[in-house]
């Protein structure tokens, strides 16, 4: 092998291992470092609907949210998931609990508490909020 072909196949190596470092820092470093943490999950009365109490991160210098959500008893929670209810910032206190299978209560603390969303109905499931 001449000269030229070791140096060629140096850069090919090269060029590989830069890509694949890109590649590591930006798509797959950052997937690593979020996370959807599943507080509570309660079915409704009727069994046709699931409240699941979340919070979602993507590590220490991201805010923790916390979430409320209402889904098909099916619906498995990833870190793509948002509440469809209800989302603070960084609310450890957040709770829910169903009413009756049309009525879901929300509970968090504190008047600090920075609210992101907070949906008074969700399709047919009316929404109360107690903050404590």
């Amino acid at each position: 092998m001449n000269r030229m072909n070791v140096y060629f196949y140096l850069l090919i190596a090269l060029c590989v291992g830069v890509v694949g470092g890109v590649v590591v820092f930006v798509v797959v470093l950052p997937m690593g470092y979020c996370s959807a943490t599943v507080v509570k999950t309660v079915l409704s009365q009727d069994n046709t609907r699931k409240m699941v109490v979340f919070q979602t991160g993507c590590g220490a210098t991201t805010e923790l949210y916390s979430h409320v959500g209402v889904f098909s008893p099916e619906k498995e929670i990833s870190t793509d998931d948002a509440g469809n209810v209800t989302v603070l910032v960084e609310a450890a206190a957040l709770d829910a609990a169903w009413v009756n299978p049309k009525t879901l209560l929300v509970t968090y603390g504190g008047s600090d508490v920075k609210v992101l969303k907070q949906e008074r109905k969700i399709e047919d499931i009316q929404v109360q909020y107690q903050i404590h």
